[in-house]
C-alpha cells in the first residue's frame, strides 16, 4: 500500500489481537515503512493503536513501537481509543510522549452523544475534552461527505479545535493559547 499511498492506520479493533500480536505486526509494518521509503523516496506515516485496558500496558506499547521504528519514530503517531479507555488513558499517553502526534480515536462516543441519547453530552462537548486532555488530533465527522453520517455544522467543531479563538454554535471559545488539536475527518 505504501508505494501509492502515505498513511496507515492500525485502527481501533486492531490494538492487539490473537491472529495479529502487536509485536509481530508491528516489526512488520516498520520494516515496509522502511521499504517504501527507500523505494520512493518519499516519507510514510502509521498510527499505532496502543489503546489497552492498563496504562502501564499502553506505555509499554508504546516504548516498543518507538523502539521498533528507530529512526522512522517520528514517522509514527499514537492512536487511543479516548471514549473507551478514559481521559486517563489519554492524558497518560501525552505526558509519556510529548513529541508524537497522539490520534485520539472516539470509538463508541455516539451512545453519549447521539441526538438520540436522552443522556449524555454533544459531539462539541466530547471534541473540547481531547483537546484539553492533550490529543493532537481528533474524528470530527464526515461534515456530511463520504459514505459515514455527518452534517455540515460539523465545521464548527473542526473550527473550534483548531483556532485559538472560533465561534461556536452557542458563543466564542478563546483557548488563550492552548495547543490546537487537528480535526480528522
Amino acid at each position: 500500500f505504501w508505494l501509492g499511498g502515505d498513511f496507515i492506520k492500525n485502527d481501533e479493533p486492531q490494538g492487539n489481537q490473537v491472529f495479529a500480536p502487536l509485536k509481530e505486526t508491528i516489526r512488520l509494518v516498520a520494516d515496509a515503512m522502511k521499504r517504501a521509503q527507500d523505494e520512493t523516496g518519499q516519507a510514510k506515516l502509521f498510527s499505532a493503536n496502543i489503546t489497552a485496558d492498563d496504562p502501564a500496558e499502553m506505555l509499554a506499547r508504546g516504548h516498543y513501537i518507538l523502539e521498533t521504528f528507530a529512526e522512522n519514530a517520528s514517522h509514527v503517531a499514537f492512536l487511543v481509543d479516548g471514549y473507551v479507555a478514559g481521559p486517563t488513558a489519554v492524558t497518560t499517553c501525552r505526558r509519556n510522549f510529548p513529541a508524537q502526534f497522539l490520534h485520539y480515536h472516539r470509538a463508541g462516543h455516539g451512545a453519549v452523544t447521539s441526538k438520540q441519547s436522552k443522556r449524555g453530552y454533544t459531539v462539541l462537548v466530547h471534541m473540547k475534552m481531547a483537546r484539553l486532555l492533550g490529543a493532537s488530533g481528533i474524528h470530527t465527522g464526515t461534515m456530511g461527505y463520504g459514505k459515514m453520517e455527518g452534517a455540515p455544522d460539523e465545521k464548527d467543531v473542526a473550527y473550534m479545535l483548531e483556532r485559538d479563538v472560533a465561534d461556536g454554535p452557542h458563543f466564542r471559545q478563546d483557548w488563550c493559547g492552548m495547543k490546537a488539536c487537528t480535526p480528522i475527518i
